[in-house]
């Protein structure tokens, strides 16, 4: 009985965190429909604004891209994402939870954190801040979607440990502080901290150049977007 009871526990332990980790992904993927709506939403109303000043003969340079870098010499456009943390950078490709090793969720990179805060790589606003605290989703300014997620399978922990600095709508610069996270306590509690970078819609640029580093400061160049 005691043999059969241990393990009707740890199946139901099973359970609960297979059910936690589908949930995490439903939530991925409920904040890159969010992002691409509030995208798309954006472009229809720019289009009609271009159409009214074509026939009122206005110009309107108030959509300008920002966060642009100069041409490149092929003259593709490319954007930087700064460093959200100080840590040990680690590829992708090299994340436990396949649903991000496999690049399914966007190209990127994973950083395993000195310390728990997080700023803003980027500047844009705050689409999504998960019900858990522990992941954001950043629509930058030159249309580049962002996923920073803390930790792996750390849904699980139901928002402890995790404090959110800013709000859904909130514009962020580079360098804005997002969140503060207790390192020991996801540690302590089974999870590992590796957080991730990714570019959501990396499918729309021709090149996601990850840094060569094998330690980064916040605010380091992380990685370097090509149109």
């Amino acid at each position: 009985m005691l043999q059969c009871g241990t393990f009707l526990q740890y199946g139901t332990f099973l359970h609960i965190r297979n059910f936690h980790r589908i949930f995490d992904k439903l939530l991925s993927l409920m904040c890159l429909i969010k992002i691409k709506i509030e995208i798309w939403g954006k472009k229809i109303m720019f289009n009609i604004k271009g159409i009214f000043n074509k026939m009122t003969n206005k110009n309107d340079n108030s959509n300008e891209i920002q966060n642009t870098l100069p041409l490149r010499e092929d003259e593709k456009k490319q954007f930087h994402i700064w460093s959200p943390l100080k840590g040990k950078i680690l590829e992708l490709s090299k994340v436990s939870d396949q649903a991000f090793s496999s690049g399914c969720m966007g190209d990127g990179i994973a950083i395993i954190p000195d310390e728990g805060i997080i700023f803003s790589p980027v500047k844009g606003k705050i689409i999504s801040i998960f019900p858990t605290k522990h992941a954001f989703c950043i629509q930058c300014d030159d249309g580049m979607e962002i996923l920073i997620h803390i930790g792996i399978d750390t849904v699980a922990l139901e928002g402890k440990g995790f404090k959110s600095l800013v709000n859904d709508g909130d514009l962020i610069e580079v360098g804005t502080p997002l969140s503060e996270f207790d390192l020991n306590l996801i540690s302590s509690s089974g999870y590992e901290t590796t957080t991730l970078v990714l570019i959501t819609n990396s499918s729309s640029y021709s090149e996601v150049i990850h840094s060569k580093e094998n330690n980064i400061d916040v605010s380091s160049l992380l990685l370097t977007i090509v149109e």
